[in-house]
């Protein structure tokens, strides 16, 4: 179970470095001044649509193992994990089954615990929901739109990836499946 968790907490660490706390600007950029809550929780709104995935959207995996860094994406998945007080979460590829499908009567079923650590990284992307400055929106994301644990979205924007290959989408909008 320490072995399982080691990777959840680091990637989380990862999350919230993502969110841009104290992150400076390259040289020759100036930083993006903060917003104020009001407009970003506008600019989160305008962003977030209730509405089914483009059907040029594509999986995490399928993303992972196509796009280039800096190109235009669509990517969908579930929900997995948020930041709080920024528009950022994780997605895992819908190939996954979550803990509660496995029938594993897991508590948090959307951590997908009882995935291996190498194919929950392979197939998971972050998501950051970024605004017209493009800077991520401090604002936090659940509940916007039906935005939840496990909820399927498709998130329209621009792929990023560390040096490590993870993925990381800033993304301009976010479609939100409904049942």
């Amino acid at each position: 179970m320490d072995k399982q968790l080691r990777p959840i907490s680091a990637a989380l660490a990862l999350l919230a470095a993502l969110a841009g706390c104290g992150e400076q600007a390259p040289a020759g950029k100036q930083a993006a001044s903060p917003k104020s809550a009001g407009a970003g929780v506008k600019e989160l709104a305008a962003a977030v649509v209730t509405a089914p995935a483009p059907a040029s959207a594509a999986g995490v995996a399928a993303v992972r193992s196509a796009a280039k860094h800096g190109d235009s994406v669509i990517v969908s998945g579930r929900i997995k994990d948020f930041v709080e007080g920024a528009a950022v979460f994780t997605i895992v590829d819908g190939s996954l089954k979550d803990c509660k499908e496995r029938g594993d009567g897991c508590s948090t079923p959307w951590d997908y615990c009882c995935e291996p650590t190498d194919t929950l990284t392979s197939n998971t992307a972050t998501i950051k929901i970024v605004g017209s400055d493009s800077a991520v929106i401090r604002a936090g994301v659940k509940g916007v739109g039906g935005i939840d644990h496990l909820v399927d979205v498709a998130a329209e924007g621009i792929a990023r990836f560390d040096p490590q290959g993870n993925l990381t989408v800033e993304a301009r909008r976010v479609y939100v499946a409904r049942p």
